[in-house]
């Protein structure tokens, strides 16, 4: 059942992908408006078990593919951002904020 229920997640999380990167002009403004597409802790939920893992790492691959495309680097530069703003949503409810999205994306793109 957690399979199934996580694995809708994702599903709706990708549509919301393809739909924001056609949307968004700028890496930083596709990324702010996916933060709110993705529900809190699907990704951490979904790496104990290996089919969501995998549907956690597509989702991770394909939004580093247009961090890529919308930044012109290269793909590490593209997952050290990925990273970045992976970590940013991890701390900032605890007071984190640490550096500006648009800062990061102007150092790897």
């Amino acid at each position: 059942m957690l399979r199934a229920a996580a694995g809708h997640g994702w599903d709706r999380v990708a549509e919301a992908g393809e739909r924001l990167a056609a949307e968004e002009d700028t890496a930083q403004g596709f990324l702010k408006a996916l933060a709110g597409a993705v529900p809190p802790g699907l990704a951490q939920a979904s790496l104990t078990d290996p089919v969501l893992a995998d549907r956690a790492a597509l989702w991770r691959s394909d939004v580093e593919r247009v961090l890529a495309a919308k930044l012109g680097c290269r793909a590490d530069a593209a997952a050290m951002l990925f990273a970045a703003w992976q970590g940013r949503l991890i701390w900032e409810p605890a007071g984190g904020a640490g550096f500006k999205l648009k800062d990061a994306a102007k150092r790897f793109g």
